[in-house]
């Protein structure tokens, strides 16, 4: 090669083209990696509202699995809030001991959008189930080592359903019985035995968007055993307890 060759560099013209097109691959790889936050980012709290739905739904649902059947005549409840006598756990598993009667009630916390989470260890016997129309001495019951765990956040709703599965007439021994309606009711009071189920709805406000809610919908079978009723049985017990 000429010296001249050795010694020429890049043209003008072929500077700008350069340019040109790394200012273009770096345009599209800033417009790509603004879209994946953007996505990521609108993405996150659904992620996390699934999240919490699940490991909320998880909890609930050991502890209904779990009840003690001794302490059916114990269990109530509302709109936002059941409570239930358990054999399982604590949640505090730097204390634990094992599994322990516990009794554990969920309650919702409107003003600050919290599902919290009481639990206490049980160290009496439990009282039995009193004659017809008496009160169930709960004050009977003590109860130690109270603690409150937040179990869900950001929470717009929450509601409790109580499902019940009435014993269908048989009116033809040859024909078989039609399939009983649920009946769902948002209050139970002790003394009226275990349901079948419960029904849990949770739902969550998107923090990006107030008017995006998401909702989460379980329900929940009674493996204790529970009271069976004829619907008309069923009617009348739920009136003497409204």
């Amino acid at each position: 090669m000429s010296p001249r060759s050795r010694n020429s560099g890049f043209t003008l013209a072929e500077l700008l083209v350069a340019s040109m097109l790394l200012s273009i691959v770096m345009s599209a790889v800033y417009t790509m990696l603004f879209t994946t936050l953007g996505a990521s980012r609108s993405i996150d709290p659904k992620f996390d509202a699934h999240q919490q739905a699940r490991a909320f739904m998880t909890v609930i649902q050991r502890e209904v699995e779990n009840m003690a059947a001794r302490a059916e005549h114990l269990f109530e409840g509302d709109r936002d809030s059941v409570a239930m006598f358990v054999i399982s756990e604590p949640m505090n598993v730097e204390d634990a001991e094992g599994r322990r009667l516990m009794r554990v009630r969920y309650r919702f916390n409107r003003s600050r959008g919290e599902i919290e989470r009481e639990e206490a260890l049980v160290e009496t016997a439990l009282p039995n189930r009193p004659p017809a129309g008496e009160k169930v001495e709960q004050e009977r019951i003590k109860l130690s080592d109270r603690e409150d765990f937040v179990v869900a956040s950001n929470v717009s709703d929450f509601k409790v359903r109580y499902v019940w599965s009435p014993i269908p007439r048989i009116t033809d021994a040859k024909v078989p019985p039609p399939s009983p309606e649920l009946v769902y009711t948002t209050r139970h009071k002790e003394g009226l035995g275990l349901p079948q189920a419960i029904e849990v709805t949770l739902e969550f406000e998107d923090p990006d968007d107030r008017d995006h809610t998401i909702t989460f919908q379980s329900l929940l079978p009674i493996h204790a055993p529970n009271v069976r009723y004829y619907l008309e049985g069923l009617n009348d017990r739920l009136a003497n307890f409204q």
